[in-house]
């Protein structure tokens, strides 16, 4: 990521008030497929999955390259007693995605990361590992103009990773989004 969208994403922290918003309700409906285990989250902000995961017992990380971020779930954390990892990284570059480790579980949630990004996610599980990605549709480029290559184009992800059986695939109209669990297999 260039230094301008990171300048940009550390003072929208800086000057967010409040707790991070509510962890998305496609992740609170589908708990009950998590692994037990390690929890990464790519991309995760301020931390609002990897709060709710921890306050369940998860052991989580949390990337970003937004320190401010970062700091904010921590503060979060410390306030909830819980206790979160948390790692710096620009997820852009696939050397230091290579070096984040394997997990359980991996969340990407309003993110879509470039295609050699996307490529190196199945790496990021152990065996058996879940993948739960959720983020907007061509349907939300469409109804605000944001940037279409940000979005996912339909069944974009089925046809990504070879090595991840499908089990569970919503598209939401009124948020303008889609989310998938796969299983590393």
């Amino acid at each position: 990521m260039s230094n301008s969208q990171q300048h940009k994403w550390n003072a929208r922290y800086r000057l967010r008030q409040g707790p991070p918003p509510e962890a998305e309700a496609f992740l609170r409906d589908k708990l009950g497929l998590l692994r037990p285990g390690r929890v990464l989250d790519f991309a995760c902000g301020d931390g609002r999955h990897a709060l709710l995961l921890a306050g369940l017992g998860h052991e989580v990380w949390g990337v970003d390259f937004a320190s401010q971020g970062l700091s904010r779930m921590q503060h979060y954390a410390r306030q909830q007693g819980l206790q979160l990892h948390s790692i710096q990284a620009d997820l852009s570059q696939p050397a230091e995605v290579a070096t984040l480790g394997q997990y359980h579980n991996l969340l990407v949630f309003r993110y879509k990361p470039e295609p050699e990004i996307m490529a190196l996610l199945p790496d990021l599980l152990l065996p058996g590992g879940r993948l739960f990605f959720a983020t907007y549709n061509l349907l939300h480029a469409q109804r605000t103009g944001f940037p279409a290559r940000f979005c996912l184009q339909q069944g974009e992800l089925l046809q990504l990773w070879p090595n991840m059986k499908l089990l569970k695939y919503e598209t939401f109209e009124e948020e303008s989004s889609d989310g998938y669990v796969f299983e590393k297999i």
